[in-house]
């Protein structure tokens, strides 16, 4: 059952504005409000912190605030840049105008029931998660300064309790040792509390060390910090080559479906352990398209768990390999065979590579492929060097035999070069076993994030989790992968903040540093999120109270009122009557009504379909 959040539409803005000195507190692993207890559930506010130059208060207005509020959530996580604040020729001395825009979003979230979570997400030195902020771990000023910033906002807002938390780093990406970390979370939390003791500190593991993002510690990259009112958040994007599929900046291509029982998931500790290096060559010259029969690998180890199809190559130079279209089959001991596991061409997807000496490249090709335009090519190597193809893993049986065969292309490949397509085999150190990407994968991924917070006794807060927008298209289950973290993070009692209100990439809405146009609202993803709170409501056949599977969101609603219809009823009309039985609106169009004009008030909703008519009840607000 879930825990009912204090948060009942607009009763809770009386609560809110009647509160003495109240503050969201840690006990033990849960949070209290009022002396009962609350989660903190929401979304994210990006405030255009990756522009430098824009002002976040283009980003949104108080209607957005509004808008979350009546999807049923209680907190924002706030991103902020430290350029709102402060200039780096002029540091420690804090722009009004960056402390005016923080005292409007708190006057607007106490007017709709909203917590903040204020969130550094581009501190001095750099935005870390993408391991471009090292100046933040090289330049001890920066460190000093980003401090100094945390205890002006904790000084100005101490007495603020519509301020949920302080979020002190965004996943900080620490060079040198991961005690910088350690020590950078300690001075940052030290300042706050010099001046503020009531507020809630979040933090996080470093997301990687000197730009490796396979690097864990024995804490699991958490700082070791001494703090008693602290929540440590984690973030979900898995499967990565789904949640981000088709994004530019994230460098993927298609990244298939959810749930997949076909798609394998490897252990997030998966790690090289042989391969299959018999494989045909391509040899030397220059050839034409040609096809390689592969030669069968068997599996001899018993900690081998995961295969993965790879091109491999050694000393290319001012060559050039091109890779397509590619069988994988899977044979008995005997070998006879028992399926064929792949069998592909070759299209933009995840790709990784790898140099050991750090020559070369790989490249998606656009204008050269065996049956059509696409193919992956690798050059310029002095050494070896390998594309990995994760979308092309399988599960691999310790006797089975392995083998992949493909085609090749050679363009002035240098002497004693070689080159082939070819299966390198990984172990899991944790022992681990390979999944499919499900449900039951995504409770792994969730419980193993949330272990180490579990174990030391702290709440959990899952502050970023979310799936690309295309990822809502044809079919392919966005809706179904967040819809199943929401249940999971409910059955656990975690904490959570959708990534994010608006953005091109994940928002529920699209855009950036303009107001929010309503028509590119990610229907699917709210229609998650209006079932998860209760604030989606169900027809009934006026015959009878059996209830309908079509449904009404927003309600209440204040611009556009949606009809959701699972089960593809064929609707004939849809009418609108005010209480007195007028009828205020009349369509035929079946899945979305402009309701603008509409005077604030309870209507009835009456559903004219081939099986007669549900109606419900529905408020303008």
């Amino acid at each position: 059952m879930k825990i009912k959040i204090l948060f009942v539409l607009s009763l809770l803005i009386v609560v809110f504005n009647s509160y003495g000195q109240d503050f969201v507190k840690r006990d033990g692993k849960k949070l209290k409000y009022k002396g009962e207890e609350i989660l903190l559930r929401g979304m994210a506010f990006g405030n255009v912190v990756y522009n430098d130059n824009f002002s976040p208060s283009l980003h949104h207005s108080e209607i957005d605030l509004q808008r979350v509020h009546n999807l049923g959530m209680n907190a924002i996580r706030f991103y902020l840049n430290y350029k709102t604040f402060e200039n780096d020729a002029n540091p420690y001395t804090y722009k009004q105008s960056g402390w005016d825009w923080i005292d409007k979003n708190v006057e607007w979230a106490k007017n709709h029931g909203i917590f903040l979570i204020l969130n550094m997400h581009v501190p001095q030195g750099g935005y870390q998660s993408t391991c471009g902020g090292d100046a933040l771990w090289t330049n001890p000023e920066n460190q000093k300064r980003l401090a100094a910033l945390w205890k002006a906002i904790a000084s100005r807002y101490k007495d603020e309790p519509q301020i949920g938390a302080y979020d002190i780093l965004n996943e900080p990406t620490p060079s040198g040792s991961i005690q910088n970390w350690s020590n950078l979370a300690q001075r940052i939390i030290d300042s706050i509390r010099s001046v503020d003791n009531n507020h809630l500190i979040i933090t996080e593991r470093a997301l990687a060390l000197d730009c490796d993002y396979s690097y864990s510690d024995a804490n699991n990259n958490y700082p070791q910090i001494t703090e008693e009112n602290l929540m440590y958040t984690v973030h979900l994007y898995d499967p990565y080559e789904f949640t981000h599929q088709n994004l530019d900046w994230a460098n993927t291509g298609e990244g298939g479906k959810y749930p997949d029982e076909n798609f394998i998931t490897a252990p997030s500790d998966a790690t090289y352990f042989t391969g299959n290096y018999t494989n045909p060559s391509i040899g030397s010259g220059t050839k034409d398209w040609t096809y390689f029969t592969g030669k069968p690998y068997t599996v001899i180890d018993d900690e081998v768990i995961l295969g993965r199809v790879v091109f491999v190559s050694n000393k290319i130079g001012a060559g050039k390999v091109y890779f397509d279209d590619f069988v994988l089959k899977e044979l008995d001991a005997s070998g006879n065979e028992i399926r064929t596991i792949y069998s592909e061409n070759l299209s933009s997807g995840t790709y990784w590579w790898y140099s050991a000496d750090g020559t070369g490249a790989y490249k998606e090709e656009s204008s050269v492929g065996h049956n059509d335009n696409y193919s992956i090519s690798i050059s310029g190597n002095q050494a070896a060097a390998t594309v990995i193809c994760p979308n092309f893993s399988f599960k691999s049986i310790k006797g089975h035999k392995y083998v992949v065969s493909g085609w090749m292309k050679g363009e002035n490949v240098p002497a004693g070069a070689t080159a082939s397509i070819t299966t390198e085999f990984y172990n899991s150190p944790s022992n681990t076993q390979v999944g499919a990407r499900n449900y039951q994968f995504l409770v792994e991924k969730i419980t193993a994030y949330s272990k180490y917070i579990e174990e030391k006794g702290y709440p959990v807060y899952f502050g970023e989790f979310g799936a690309a927008r295309n990822t809502f298209d044809n079919d392919k289950g966005g809706d179904r992968w967040v819809a199943d973290a929401l249940q999971i993070f409910d059955s656990l009692g975690y904490h959570f903040t959708y990534h994010s209100y608006k953005e091109s990439s994940f928002g529920l809405y699209d855009g950036w540093d303009k107001p929010v146009d309503t028509t590119t609202i990610n229907t699917a993803l709210e229609k998650v999120f209006r079932e998860f709170f209760g604030t989606t409501t169900s027809l009934f056949s006026p015959k009878g109270d059996r209830k309908s599977s079509l449904l009404l969101y927003p309600n209440p609603g204040s611009e556009y009122l949606n009809i959701g219809n699972p089960e593809n009823i064929k609707i004939s009309k849809i009418e609108v009557c005010d209480l007195f039985g007028n009828v205020v609106i009349s369509s035929s169009e079946a899945s979305r009504l402009d309701i603008h004009s509409l005077a604030k008030g309870s209507y009835i909703i009456l559903m004219h379909h081939s099986g007669g008519v549900m109606h419900g009840k529905w408020i303008k607000q």
